[in-house]
């Protein structure tokens, strides 16, 4: 049934919709309506047909608000609707220049916006010239996308899985002959430091390596000299980068030239590298053909040495998980290796996809590129809010200005235009004092992450690209909602002096601050557990003593000296002991497969690290006996017969009483406390010494506390009187320890620096938040002062509600802070636990930085005179 009062309220309601009626003007056409409903009534229409009718003759809302503003505009602009606007280039400076006036006159609150953008901005440029850099390692190489590293992965007896690239000679010779898949193959070995000689220039090689001929094939490593398909097929070949050829040739044409390594080989020169980008995984100054391992104690034929990474260039097409598999089949059967697997891992992953592999070299992981990535966004999103509360609790002061201009004819959309335009401006500002700030920062930011990031990068087509886009997205994630939201006041409203800011952008702007501070303790207490961390690796027992142990490699000839030049050092009143052995503590390199031992279960084996030694290793470093006894030379038979194990090798060959037994065919005559043979990243596994002077490769001097510089002195002087043909190099044990870990350190030195960054950004709103607030409360302040109010009183109500923010961003933060910090630490085998501690000094800490940076606005307010505040009223 037609109800006419509803379908008027109906009509009624569309006007809502559009600012520019006012109550008054839609009542009069209200009236309008009425009337000519009562007149069509008359001529004998149906209600309903009546009121139809009506509507047609006065109009829906929609055909009136397009009438009204088409009136507007003829009346403003002075011409006819379809010639082309032309006030609008005028418009646009004229918001410009009202942009500028804005900065201009509030220049506190226009620094803390453009401030806070331009740290926001310049975190997320450098950190993504960081990713940028860490995402392109290896492509350089032409065939990057087919060359693939073989990974072995062993399963010990309790199933736990460990990975490693180091594989067994005669893989890669099978790899070719009986995969067709396989184009080339070529197997790398690192064979450390090595002495190179050209006549009287002596130098220690620390990254010398040998490869297959094919390497220079499959690798684009640019060679300036020399043919890359013959270099290294001569047993007795050598490639230097151009970095060595000039420091052993000079300007001399190097090709066809000798040099001799470790006093006893002559190596002819073959080709000459142009210096390998930093971002290649694999490293070297010089390449020896792998003919030549045998000369530096690699074997050539086994399946049981597992020393060499193995790559392979695959054929086009070739599905690299499948043939993964089916090497890995091929693998366990001739190699009788059962409880092992082989996969294969595409080159460009190497450096970010390796966390859970074992190997010697340091590399970043894709998680921390993520987790980097992560922290600067917060950082510029900290900004964005910042930029987002001031402006809107800004509302009030713009309501008159906004109001004004939709009454003259302003359409909503052009009034969000204008604040859009506002915060691009701003953000513009910030982008040049970023890009202006790159330079200086630059150099703090490669010390922290270990990098040689250069200015050059910033003008690639992608990353000026990666740079606008920054622009574009910072520019609306800060003033988008500010837009929106000034540009839907009413104008009836502020006119008439009712309006208020919504309760709704109230708790909006507070929420905006909780998750600052929520943000800022996080990063707060992931640095402190960091440091914890980094402060437990350094105090932890580990089982041996690192402190004041020195070591010395043994190249070449001295391997078979090492009971003279014992003698000789121990002369020295500064000198406790020494030692040598293949590896030091916590940097065990060979792993071997330990398959016999009594008690032994059917097809069981064990994965041990193995390290060779001398007499005297537990004494310099300090080891402990559990059971039996270490090497002596008092033992009855060949020392090379017996075998020491740590405890954790007896628990999984399950001995009760191992001191006697045979394991591998060697006598068991000790037992060692445990001690880590790797970092603490990974846990103690079975550890197995051995007696063996053909392998040994460092001599550690353990010297008295206090007398470093005594003790250098004199053995710089042994040193050359024994081994006058060798340089003499050291480095500290505890220091070597402590780069096993650099990488962790890098981590939380980043993460201080974003500490930083978010609470400079976080402080910067809440001290605008502060004077927006204070000077609202004016008037309440001086009423309060006037009834009797003290100094101390009105800052404890000015700062009773930022320390609620604080509060609330403590329940936020701390339960989700605890979590990823135990995400991060149980990548330790050996880590601190999360304590109250942490947070109860995070909490306190940006309570007392919030006090502190609100302090200023609230003594001025608190000791304001009255009279200034309440002479108007």
């Amino acid at each position: 049934m037609f109800e006419l009062e509803k379908e008027i309220k109906e009509w009624k309601k569309e006007f809502n919709k559009y600012e520019s009626f006012e109550d008054g003007l839609v009542v009069d056409m209200e009236l309008h309506l009425r009337d000519a409903f009562a007149s069509l009534l008359q001529e004998g229409l149906s209600a309903e047909d009546a009121f139809h009718k009506a509507v047609g003759q006065v109009g829906t809302a929609d055909s009136i608000a397009r009438e009204y503003r088409k009136n507007r505009e003829l009346a403003l602009d002075r011409r006819t609707p379809w010639r082309p606007a032309r006030f609008m280039p005028a418009l646009a400076w004229n918001y410009l220049k009202i942009a500028l006036r804005k900065i201009k006159r509030q220049k506190g609150f226009s620094i803390i916006n453009i401030a806070g953008l331009a740290v926001g901005l310049c975190s997320c440029i450098m950190i993504l010239l960081w990713v940028q850099d860490e995402m392109n390692y290896d492509r350089f190489h032409v065939n990057a996308g087919a060359i693939h590293r073989v990974i072995v992965h062993a399963t010990d007896p309790g199933g736990n899985v460990e990975s490693f690239p180091a594989l067994p000679p005669n893989l890669g010779p099978a790899l070719k002959a009986e995969f067709p898949e396989v184009r080339q193959m070529a197997r790398f070995v690192s064979v450390g430091q090595q002495i190179v000689a050209n006549g009287e220039k002596i130098f220690y090689e620390k990254n010398v390596s040998l490869c297959d001929p094919e390497f220079l094939q499959i690798f684009s490593f640019p060679l300036r000299r020399g043919d890359a398909k013959s270099a290294l097929f001569d047993p007795h070949a050598i490639v230097l980068n151009e970095a060595a050829a000039i420091k052993y040739f000079g300007k001399e044409d190097p090709l066809g030239k000798t040099l001799r390594l470790n006093n006893r080989g002559d190596y002819t020169v073959s080709g000459i590298l142009a210096g390998i980008p930093e971002q290649s995984s694999i490293s070297f100054d010089i390449l020896l053909p792998f003919l030549a391992a045998e000369d530096f104690g690699f074997p050539t034929q086994t399946w049981d040495r597992f020393s060499y990474n193995t790559f392979v260039l695959l054929e086009a097409g070739v599905d690299a998980r499948q043939l993964g598999e089916k090497i890995a089949l091929q693998f366990s059967r001739v190699s009788g290796h059962t409880s092992m697997t082989l996969s294969l891992q595409p080159l460009p992953e190497i450096h970010l996809h390796s966390s859970h592999i074992l190997e010697g070299e340091e590399r970043c992981n894709i998680k921390t590129v993520f987790l980097f990535s992560i922290l600067a966004l917060f950082v510029l999103l900290m900004a964005c809010i910042n930029y987002l509360n001031l402006t809107t609790a800004q509302g009030s002061s713009r309501g008159k200005e906004i109001a004004l201009r939709k009454v003259t004819g302003a359409r909503w959309e052009e009034i969000a235009g204008q604040f859009l335009g506002e915060s691009m401006l701003q953000t513009g500002l910030a982008m040049i004092i970023a890009l202006l700030s790159i330079p200086l920062c630059l150099p703090l930011f490669n010390s922290l992450s270990g990098k040689n990031i250069s200015l050059s990068q910033l003008i690639s087509p992608a990353t000026c690209g990666l740079l606008l886009g920054f622009l574009l997205i910072t520019g609306l994630l800060a003033g988008l909602y500010p837009a929106l939201y000034l540009a839907s006041l009413k104008p009836a409203a502020v006119l008439k002096g009712n309006f208020a800011q919504s309760a709704g952008g109230s708790r909006l702007r507070k929420l905006l601050v909780v998750f600052q501070f929520s943000m800022t303790l996080m990063l707060i207490i992931g640095s402190l557990t960091v440091f914890r961390q980094m402060q437990f690796f350094k105090t932890r027992p580990l089982g041996f003593n690192k402190d004041h142990v020195l070591m010395l490699p043994l190249r070449g000839s001295l391997s078979g000296q090492v009971a003279s030049l014992k003698a000789e050092i121990l002369r020295d009143s500064s000198i406790t002991s020494a030692s040598a052995a293949s590896d030091p503590a916590m940097m065990f390199r060979t792993s071997i497969t330990i398959e016999k031992w009594e008690g032994q279960k059917p097809g069981e084996k064990m994965e041990c690290d193995f390290v060779w030694c001398d007499e005297d290793y537990s004494k310099t470093y300090g080891i402990e006996m559990a059971q039996g006894q270490f090497f002596a030379k008092t033992m009855n038979g060949s020392l090379t017969d017996k075998i020491v194990i740590n405890e954790t090798a007896v628990r999984a060959l399950g001995f009760d009483s191992p001191i006697g037994k045979r394991l591998d065919d060697r006598e068991i005559i000790g037992v060692v406390k445990d001690f880590p043979a790797h970092s603490l990243h990974t846990a103690i596994g079975p550890v197995a010494m051995v007696y063996d002077p053909a392998k040994f490769r460092y001599l550690f001097v353990k010297i008295k506390p206090g007398d470093d510089t005594t003790a250098l002195a004199s053995l710089a002087r042994t040193w050359k009187r024994v081994a006058q043909d060798y340089p003499f190099e050291f480095a500290f044990l505890d220091q070597q320890i402590d780069n096993l870990y650099h990488s962790d350190q890098k981590m939380g030195g980043v993460i201080n620096v974003f500490t930083l960054l978010a609470l400079l950004i976080a402080n910067l709103g809440l001290l605008g938040m502060a004077s927006y607030l204070i000077a609202r409360r004016r008037k309440e302040i001086g009423m309060r002062k006037v009834l009797g109010a003290s100094t101390p009183q009105i800052m404890a109500m000015l700062s009773r509600e930022f320390v609620k923010w604080v509060a609330l961003a403590s329940l936020l933060a701390c339960p989700l802070a605890f979590y990823l910090m135990n995400q991060w630490l149980r990548s330790f085998a050996y880590r601190v636990s999360i304590g109250i501690g942490e947070f109860i000094l995070s909490i306190t800490l940006t309570l007392l930085i919030a006090l502190l940076t609100i302090s200023s606005q609230s003594i001025r307010a608190a000791r304001a005179n009255p009279v200034d505040s309440l002479r108007c009223e």
